[in-house]
């Protein structure tokens, strides 16, 4: 898990090596995050790990109040 800042930007990644993610349907939950992040300007990435090993999840997500809507 790693967690930044970029200016007035939060960048995070979380990394597995387990057996990845198969694309497919995704569950409620993945899209309640990506709404919630699209909410404060934010967005989200999934998609394999490094050489196709497990999963890696980034997002970024704006300060409090440098986002207009």
């Amino acid at each position: 898990i790693e967690l930044r800042r970029a200016g007035a930007t939060l960048l995070g990644r979380i990394l597995d090596d387990g057996r990845g993610f198969a694309g497919g349907r995704s569950g409620g939950g993945l899209e309640s995050i990506v709404a919630r992040l699209a909410a404060r300007g934010g967005q989200l990435e999934l998609g394999p790990g490094p050489a196709g090993r497990g999963t890696l999840v980034s997002f970024t997500l704006p300060e409090a109040g440098s986002v207009v809507p």
